[in-house]
C-alpha cells in the first residue's frame, strides 16, 4: 500500500447526469483534505455516456472502464484492484452526501487506527419531495488487506467486515428508489429478483442472496417473500444456521403487518419463531418494533404494551454493552435505533401503557419525549397524553410537561393546544 493515500473512493459511473456533480462535490472536501484518491469505474463507455464520464473526469485520480455485465460485484471489485489506499469507500453516481466533515476528522485526527470498518447512512426517499424516507445503515468502508473483495452479483457486500466498526452519522441522500409508477418500481423489483434466483441456483443455501430475495419479493408480493422466509428458516432450523439469519425473522413481522394480518396470528408466529430459533437483543428490538405496530394497527393497544417494553428493554442493553451493539450489528436493524424510531415507540410505549393501566409507566414514557424541541411535533402524542391526564390525574407529571410545552414554538403556536393548555392550568389553580 501506498503510505501516503490514506482512503480510496471507488465509485460506478454509469448515466447519471443530473446527480453526478452533486455527488462528486460532495467529496471533494475529502479529496482536499486528507491524502485520498477518487477511482471511477466507467460502465457506460465514452461513446454512450450522457455526460456524466466527462464529469467524473475532473475529479478522477484514475478511470477504469468496465464492461457491464450485470455483475455488481465485479464492477466494484475492477475499482477495487486499482485502490491505493490503507482504507478503502464505495458509493454510487446518483448518492451525495450531507456532509463528510465527520469522515474527514476520522482520519485526520488518527481515529481510523482503532477501527477496522465503518458504516454511514442512507437515505433511501420513496417521493421526488425527499420528504419521505427509509434509512439504511451500510457497511461501506473498510481497511484493504489482500484478500478484501466484494461479493454478490446484486446487492454487493464487502467479503469481510471485520470489528470494531465505526458508525458514522454522516448520511448520502439517495432517490434511487423514487420511481415514475408502481410499474416501473415493479419492473425494477422483478428484474432484481431474476438475478438473484440465478445466484441462488448456485449457491442455494446462501444467507445473503436469501436476504435480497425475501427483501425485493416484499416490494410486490408479499405472499410469496413471506413464504419464502419461511423456507428459509426450515433451512436454517435443518443446518443450524439460526445465530447467522436472526434478522430474517424480522422480516417475517415487517410482511405481515403490510399483510394486515391479525394479532392472534401475528403472536403466534412470535412465540412459535422464538421457540425455534431464540432472539437475541438486536432482532428482540426490531420485532418488538413491528409488533407494536401490528397491533396499533389493529387497534389493540394493551396488546402492544409488553412488547414496547420488550423494546425499551433491549435499547438499554445494547447502550450499556457497545461490544455485544457491535457483535449483532446488521444494516437493515440499525433503523430501529435510530431517533425517529425511537421517538416513534415512546408515542406507541405511552399510549399503549395507558391503555393496558399501567399508568405510572405511560407517564415516565410521556416525560421522557423531548416536548420542548421545536423538531418535536407529535400532536396526536400530545392529545392522547391529555386524555390520559382525565383519566388519571397526574398533576406533577403534567404540570412538568406541559412547562416544556410552553417552550416549543412549534406546538405552542397551534390555537388548540394553547387552548387546552390554559383551561388545564386554570382548574389546577
Amino acid at each position: 500500500m501506498e503510505k501516503d493515500i490514506l482512503l480510496s473512493i471507488s465509485i460506478l459511473v454509469s448515466n447519471n447526469i443530473a446527480t453526478i456533480d452533486k455527488c462528486l462535490e460532495s467529496i471533494r472536501p475529502i479529496l482536499e483534505q486528507i491524502p485520498s484518491e477518487l477511482i471511477v469505474v466507467d460502465t457506460i463507455g465514452p461513446e454512450r455516456s450522457d455526460g456524466s464520464l466527462e464529469v467524473a473526469k475532473k475529479y478522477a485520480t484514475k478511470v477504469v472502464r468496465f464492461e457491464w455485465c450485470n455483475d455488481f460485484a465485479a464492477a466494484r471489485n475492477a475499482g477495487l484492484k486499482n485502490a491505493k489506499g490503507e482504507w478503502f469507500m464505495f458509493m454510487d453516481d446518483d448518492e451525495w452526501f450531507e456532509s463528510v466533515e465527520e469522515i474527514i476528522q476520522f482520519f485526520k485526527t488518527g481515529e481510523y487506527q482503532n477501527y477496522s470498518s465503518a458504516t454511514y447512512q442512507i437515505r433511501n426517499y420513496t417521493n421526488k419531495q425527499g420528504t419521505n424516507f427509509n434509512v439504511a445503515i451500510l457497511g461501506r468502508m473498510v481497511q484493504r488487506t489482500e484478500n478484501l473483495k466484494f461479493v454478490g452479483r446484486i446487492h454487493e457486500v464487502f467479503s469481510e467486515m471485520k470489528l470494531p466498526c465505526k458508525e458514522f452519522s454522516a448520511f448520502v441522500h439517495h432517490y434511487g428508489y423514487v420511481y415514475e409508477s408502481e410499474e416501473a418500481k415493479q419492473a425494477h423489483s422483478k428484474r432484481n429478483v431474476e438475478l438473484l434466483r440465478e445466484e441462488l441456483t448456485k449457491e442455494p443455501r446462501s444467507l445473503h442472496y436469501r436476504t435480497q430475495l425475501a427483501l425485493e419479493l416484499a416490494t410486490y408480493d408479499n405472499e410469496s417473500a413471506l413464504e419464502f422466509c419461511e423456507e428459509t428458516f426450515r433451512i436454517c432450523h435443518e443446518e443450524k444456521l439460526k445465530n447467522n439469519f436472526q434478522w430474517q425473522l424480522a422480516l417475517v413481522f415487517r410482511l405481515y403487518e403490510a399483510l394486515g394480518v391479525n394479532s392472534d396470528v401475528a403472536d403466534k408466529k412470535y412465540v412459535e419463531l422464538k421457540g425455534k430459533f431464540g432472539y437475541n437483543e438486536t432482532t428482540e428490538l426490531a420485532i418488538s418494533y413491528q409488533m407494536t405496530r401490528i397491533h396499533i394497527i389493529n387497534n389493540l393497544p394493551e396488546r402492544a404494551y409488553p412488547y414496547t417494553t420488550r423494546y425499551f428493554d433491549c435499547i438499554r442493553f445494547l447502550q450499556s454493552y457497545p461490544e455485544q451493539k457491535q457483535l449483532q450489528m446488521t444494516a437493515d436493524f440499525q433503523r430501529y435505533q435510530e431517533v425517529s424510531a425511537y421517538l416513534e415507540m415512546l408515542h406507541f410505549g405511552a399510549y399503549s401503557a395507558w391503555r393496558a393501566k399501567e399508568y405510572e409507566t405511560a407517564w415516565i414514557w410521556y416525560t421522557q419525549m423531548p416536548w420542548e424541541q421545536k423538531e418535536f411535533q407529535n400532536e396526536e402524542a400530545f392529545f392522547l397524553m391529555i386524555q390520559l391526564f382525565q383519566e388519571n390525574k397526574n398533576v406533577t407529571a403534567m404540570i412538568n410537561i406541559l412547562k416544556r410545552v410552553i417552550k416549543n414554538e412549534t406546538l405552542i403556536g397551534k390555537q388548540e393546544i394553547r387552548n387546552i393548555i390554559s383551561t388545564i392550568l386554570a382548574s389546577l389553580k
